[in-house]
């Protein structure tokens, strides 16, 4: 049986209500003009259903109209809602189906707020797009079930929250453009592939993940004063990308107890960008830092690792920072690359990498630097270890101690003025430095 139902409402307060049983192809539409209606429509069990609400500009103008939509076991059914002007608020759950398509649209001048649940739905659609003066608030929530598709448009100061419970195979688009806020929380998830683009602005993105597998999250951010977190804990085969242009960023990345995770931080911008990574127990993990610009730092943090790398490349004029430790576990790499960029033939390049391997195993560290006043502080102890530094450049400055058994350092360094010392305490350990260039300085101490 096919159902057709039109309330048209009009005035300051209005109830529009629908309900629709276990049929086929129903069609309800409800149209308000004026401030604070309410439409409500309920559907069980149906199929090929169509809703249409639209809550619009009247004499008056609209203030603080409410759509509610439930949907409960229904498949192919399609909810379309449409507010405009001011303090809106859309609201649509759904339960036990499959194939549904959501569609809200919010416009005007104060905020609004639009909120879809999803309890054990597969392949459904949602889009939220928000354009309005004060800004929008969209929340979507998907509880188990798979295969769904999330998008969310939204300018002006906007909020969104996208949380994934039991929830495999989910697509979720977040593209914001102002001064706005999104997460994405994942748990016990697997397969899925968020993506999240905000530009221009002061811009913040948090990413979340408990107990995830084979999970794909990329972060774009564009502008001033940046900020981008993610934390991992549990779960692995993860995939993390942050990608900031703009200046004075920040990007925060944490894995806890991981397998086979992989990030990855791109910053560009003319500088005082930052970038911190903190690994925690985690298998194969792989890090990777890139930064262009000035007064950059990275920090990276590994400890009770086992075959995890850590590469971070730095171009910029000058006063880059390299911070990394990697403690415990074994079989660990760090790998370091500091250039001058666009300029630095007017500013010293000044770049300090700080290296740090304790109580590690069949460890290594690798520096190349390029340009002027340079340092490498360097320090491992454990067995096995290794340190390869490179220096090109006038003035750079070389540093390092090992301590333990069949360590291996060396040292590289060309032009003038530049200076190595490397101590090493323990057995088997070997040192070598090559100097090509004028008053140079070169120390090993062996004990």
């Amino acid at each position: 049986m096919k159902i057709k139902a039109s309330v048209l409402a009009m005035g300051l307060v209005a109830l529009a209500s629908s309900s629709a049983f276990a049929g086929n192809g129903n069609d309800d539409y409800v149209t308000s003009l004026g401030n604070n209606n309410s439409a409500n429509i309920n559907q069980i069990g149906t199929i090929n259903d169509s809703v249409y609400v639209d809550q619009h500009a009247g004499l008056a103008g609209v203030n603080g109209n409410t759509a509610t939509v439930g949907e409960s076991s229904t498949n192919t059914n399609t909810v379309t809602i449409n507010q405009t002007t001011n303090n809106n608020k859309a609201t649509v759950g759904t339960a036990g189906g499959a194939v549904n398509n959501t569609d809200i649209q919010q416009t005007g001048i104060a905020s609004s707020t639009a909120s879809v649940s999803q309890t054990n739905e597969n392949q459904n659609r949602v889009y939220i797009g928000q354009s309005t003066a004060g800004g929008g608030d969209a929340t979507v929530i998907s509880n188990e079930g798979g295969g769904n598709s999330t998008t969310v448009l939204q300018t002006n100061a906007s909020v969104a929250n996208v949380n994934q419970n039991n929830a495999s195979d989910n697509a979720t688009t977040i593209n914001q453009a102002g001064l706005n806020y999104a997460s994405v929380n994942q748990v016990m998830s697997s397969g899925n592939v968020s993506t999240v683009t905000q530009a221009p602005g002061f811009n913040n993105a948090t990413v979340s993940q408990l107990g995830t597998v084979n999970n794909t999250t990329t972060i774009n951010q564009a502008g001033v004063l940046l900020g981008a977190s993610v934390n991992q804990v549990g779960g692995g085969l993860n995939t993390t990308g942050i990608q900031q242009t703009g200046l004075y960023n920040q990007a925060n990345v944490s894995e806890t107890n991981s397998i086979g995770n992989s990030t990855s931080v791109n910053q560009q911008g003319f500088g005082g960008n930052q970038a911190t990574v903190a690994d925690n127990g985690a298998i194969n993990g792989r890090v990777s830092v890139s930064q262009y610009g000035s007064l950059g730092t990275a920090t990276v943090s590994q400890v009770a690792e086992t075959r995890s790398s850590v590469a971070v490349s730095q171009y910029g004029v000058q006063a880059n920072t390299v911070n990394t430790l990697q403690e415990g576990g074994g079989g660990n790499s760090i790998t370091v690359s500091q250039a001058p960029g666009a300029g630095a033939g007017f500013f010293p390049a000044g770049n300090v990498a700080n290296l740090t391997q304790a109580g590690a195993f069949d460890s290594s560290m690798a520096v190349t630097q390029t340009g002027a006043n340079n340092a490498v502080n360097a320090y491992q102890s454990g067995v096995e270890e290794t340190l390869l530094a490179s220096q090109t450049g006038t003035g750079n400055s070389l540093s390092t101690s090992q301590a333990g058994s069949n360590n291996y350092a060396q040292s590289q360094q060309m032009l003038t003025g530049n200076s190595a010392s490397i101590t090493q305490v323990g057995t088997g350990n070997v040192a070598s430095v090559l100097q090509n260039g004028s008053h140079n300085v070169a120390t090993i101490a062996q004990h």
